[in-house]
């Protein structure tokens, strides 16, 4: 009790005492120390539920960040504090938060961890509020990310993918993304991590009604539980996976889990088929049919492996079921056996404990006598490698005298020959001398033959070398302007590549600001009271978010000066018919679009004419019909575009005049249809159809 006393001074002082104090008292280092144990409370207070707690901390800790360089420490408690905003579920606080007050903050210096946080709560936020494209975008960027710096977190980008294929319906790309998730945790090994994915993982299998596959994801996380070195036994939070079943009726729960008990039963699994047998009893008790329910407990307690824990959870099923049978008598009789095998676990416990004390011991001691053993070996070595060190030096002093003595004799011996040889050599020179002298008399004539020669050759030679010069001088010259013309081109090159990267960021750049101005407007949109004002803001920014669209593909392509039609058209449609929450089941989107490569002066208008259109068919068109179908075409006819929008609704009102309407996306249709010297038609063909043939458009260059 005292160890944990002193524990909790010597950990929670310095923080308290920093919030406590004021700001400006605290030097930058201390600072770092007293954020460091702020955050930490944060994150104990917010591990037991104590949101109000947690949020009186981040601000204390926001409080202490006014110094130079203090930036990293903001970031952290705004996500902290967006992160409590979003468990308290109120997502659109929590997403402005992080546009507002983290984004800022974030510069190429931040680290990874807290990258990948921004990233993962973002996803979060917009998946929640239904905006499944940025979702997407933050979820990816964090599978860029941990693919650079540690591949294993893509296991939660994955996971957090897979929950948002669950929402929009798409059941076969969810279960493929789990599976990568679950490659990703199962090797690595952590059960925490492990765990939270086999409890969703099994949770999707059931709702898709799978039987087979989720026994056999239950079975492997009852064998982690079975497993794990804390008794989860007792713990309501980890004792079974509470999938969600409220959707199904009683007898497809049953159904299901009968099912998945035969599965298992089937794989010789006994002991998870009476984790299935526990569900099923949980079903019928929740029907009022104890009996029923008590009959599959019975059946756990006879016929399946009686292990401690596992009995002592099943007699607490069996005692509450027989009081709600008036068996009280049977009752009080698993009331006596339930405290004697509380008993026996404390006691087992306490014997494990035991001998794994006495192992620890054991090692320990073990360790210490080799440790012993290893310092007197080291101290024999060095004592025998410091004897023979001396004996090799004894050697090496009574060689070297050996040496010294033989080097002087060879020495007297090589001055006496020396001495011989230098008399020879002066009688040789003299004779050289006389000899010299007779044949200077005879080189002399032939010397003044050679020179007239000579001259010649020289001058020959002087005519050669300047001819030579010159070639030379003219190769270099050649060589000069060769090299000086590359590095031209080169630098031209660099200049043009530095302004492609430029171009796509800027286009990145862009759309990142068109991203956060779309949800911007969206959670303005949220805040209007009028209808007609929430529209307008909507309609603004899904205008804004086609023009998003092009930016987005436009950095993501190879050609920066082009757009792909089919792949924008089939975005900026999807993006259309999510923003008006359009059911696949009840409006469905027909598409014929030539594979062409608009330039961008030319996409711009065409997207937000797009835009306005199907937005006025999903608003108007459909009132009171059973299945609406939207088509768009587009195709390139006799040097033009031609664009046709229709769809099979109420259609256009008689009477319409589009050069004297009100409404500001008829006009914005018109403005644009004149800027593309395009010819537009309104007309019903069971339902309404906008037709356009443009003549000024371009494609874009490659």
């Amino acid at each position: 009790m005292k160890s944990w006393i002193l524990f909790a001074i010597t950990f929670f002082l310095p923080a308290i005492s920093a919030i406590c104090q004021p700001a400006a008292t605290h030097s930058p280092t201390g600072n770092t120390q007293s954020l460091d144990s702020i955050l930490a409370i944060v994150r104990r207070t917010m591990q037991k539920g104590k949101y109000d707690s947690a949020v009186f901390y981040v601000d204390k800790g926001l409080a202490l960040t006014d110094y130079e360089g203090a930036d990293s420490f903001k970031l952290k408690f705004y996500l902290e504090k967006a992160n409590i905003v979003m468990v308290r579920g109120d997502k659109k606080t929590g997403l402005h938060l992080l546009l507002t007050r983290a984004a800022p903050l974030i510069n190429k210096n931040t680290a990874y961890r807290q990258l990948d946080r921004y990233n993962n709560l973002a996803g979060t936020c917009y998946r929640t509020l239904l905006q499944y494209d940025s979702a997407f975008y933050y979820f990816r960027e964090n599978e860029r990310l941990n693919t650079i710096h540690d591949p294993y977190w893509n296991w939660l980008a994955y996971y957090q993918m897979a929950l948002t294929y669950m929402l929009l319906g798409l059941p076969m790309e969810a279960e493929q993304y789990f599976w990568k998730s679950y490659q990703l945790s199962k090797t690595k090994g952590i059960r925490s991590d492990h765990g939270v994915l086999l409890n969703e993982f099994a949770g999707f299998f059931s709702k898709q009604n799978m039987p087979d596959k989720f026994a056999r994801i239950m079975g492997e996380y009852h064998e982690l539980m079975r497993s794990a070195k804390k008794d989860f036994s007792l713990d309501p939070i980890h004792h079974m996976l509470f999938v969600d079943y409220s959707q199904m009726s009683f007898e497809a729960r049953v159904q299901f889990m009968e099912t998945v008990k035969r599965s298992l039963l089937n794989n010789g699994d006994t002991f998870n088929a009476a984790y299935a047998n526990n569900y099923l009893a949980r079903f019928y008790e929740e029907e009022k049919m104890p009996g029923q329910a008590y009959s599959y407990i019975r059946d756990n307690l006879t016929r399946f492996p009686a292990y401690p824990e596992y009995q002592y959870i099943n007699r607490i099923a069996a005692y509450r079921l027989l009081k709600k049978m008036n068996r009280h008598e049977e009752a009080v009789k698993v009331a006596d056996a339930l405290l004697k095998l509380k008993d026996s676990m404390a006691t087992v416990q306490q014997r494990d404990k035991i001998m794994e004390l006495e192992a620890k011991y054991q090692s320990e001691r073990q360790e210490k006598e080799i440790a012993v053993l290893n310092t007197q070996n080291a101290l024999n070595e060095a004592t025998l490698l410091h004897e023979l060190e001396l004996k090799k030096r004894l050697q090496m002093e009574n060689a070297l005298k050996d040496s010294a003595f033989i080097h002087e004799r060879n020495y007297s011996i090589l001055l006496a020959n020396e001495n011989a040889l230098k008399d020879a050599q002066l009688q040789k020179e003299q004779e050289l001398k006389a000899a010299l002298n007779r044949e200077n008399n005879l080189i002399a004539g032939q010397n003044q033959l050679k020179e007239a020669e000579l001259y010649k050759e020289k001058k020959a030679k002087a005519l050669l070398l300047a001819g030579a010069l010159l070639l030379l001088f003219s190769a270099v010259t050649i060589l000069y302007l060769y090299r000086k013309q590359r590095l031209k081109n080169q630098v031209i090159q660099k200049q043009a590549d530095e302004l492609e990267v430029l171009m796509k960021e800027i286009h990145h750049r862009v759309k990142n600001n068109m991203q956060i101005v779309s949800s911007l407007l969206d959670l303005q949109s949220n805040t209007i009271t009028d209808n007609q004002a929430a529209e307008a803001v909507k309609e603004g920014k899904n205008r804004v978010q086609s023009m998003a669209i092009i930016h987005q593909h436009l950095y993501q392509e190879g050609n920066i000066r082009g757009i792909k039609m089919d792949d924008y058209i089939s975005t900026l449609t999807q993006n259309i018919f999510s923003s008006y929450n359009i059911n696949p089941d009840k409006v469905t989107l027909e598409t014929n679009i030539e594979k062409l490569n608009l330039d961008v002066d030319t996409v711009i208008p065409l997207g937000l004419i797009i835009n306005e259109l199907v937005s006025n068919s999903l608003k108007y068109a459909f009132a009171g019909n059973n299945k609406g179908i939207v088509s768009i075409s587009l195709r390139e006819k006799d040097n033009c575009l031609e664009l046709l929008v229709k769809d099979n609704g109420k259609g256009f009102p008689s009477g319409l005049n589009v050069n004297r309407t009100r409404s500001f996306g008829l006009q914005l249709i018109t403005a644009f249809s004149h800027k593309l010297k395009a010819r537009l038609d309104f007309y019903n063909d069971n339902g309404a159809a906008v037709q356009m043939v443009i003549k000024k458009f371009r494609l874009a260059s490659i």
